[in-house]
């Protein structure tokens, strides 16, 4: 199977906003991957980052970072929304934000999917993140979920 990180080229949408789509094929059941996106320690351990409020449909999310790479944007360290959707086996869905208004991203304005599907011998994860408002922003959210989806992915298929 092709480990490799699909990435598509950023997506410009009528709007003007910024799409990224990525996927990688985990050599793990879509139950296991679940398992770990919709546990708090499995997704703090996945996003590298505390995360604070629960992982229930509704709730508000903060993604907080204790050693944050601060670029010229002086980013926050935190990131947050809402979650939006949990289907079990399938999505974990939430809206996404920085409280920094340099960003102009405030918490909650776009929209980041992990949709799960079963492949033979696993599953792919495919990570779209919406509404981003610049190509900026794109690429560094393009960078930051495939560092993820490269480095946080291998040991699922242990579990």
């Amino acid at each position: 199977m092709n480990n490799i990180i699909s990435i598509k080229e950023f997506i410009k949408t009528e709007e003007g906003s910024f799409t990224i789509e990525m996927s990688k094929f985990i050599s793990a059941s879509a139950e296991t991957v679940y398992g770990i996106l919709s546990d708090k320690a499995g997704l703090e351990q996945f996003m590298e980052c505390k995360i604070e409020g629960e992982l229930k449909t509704g709730a508000p999310i903060k993604f907080i970072w204790e050693q944050y790479e601060v670029d010229d944007d002086d980013c926050s360290g935190v990131n947050g929304g809402e979650i939006v959707n949990m289907i079990p086996n399938k999505l974990l869905s939430f809206t996404w934000g920085d409280p920094n208004p340099a960003r102009n991203l405030p918490l909650g304005s776009t929209l980041v999917e992990f949709k799960i599907t079963p492949e033979a011998d696993g599953c792919r994860v495919t990570i779209c993140h919406y509404d981003l408002p610049s190509e900026k922003e794109a690429d560094n959210h393009t960078g930051g979920w495939s560092k993820f989806l490269e480095q946080n992915t291998g040991t699922w298929s242990s579990r």
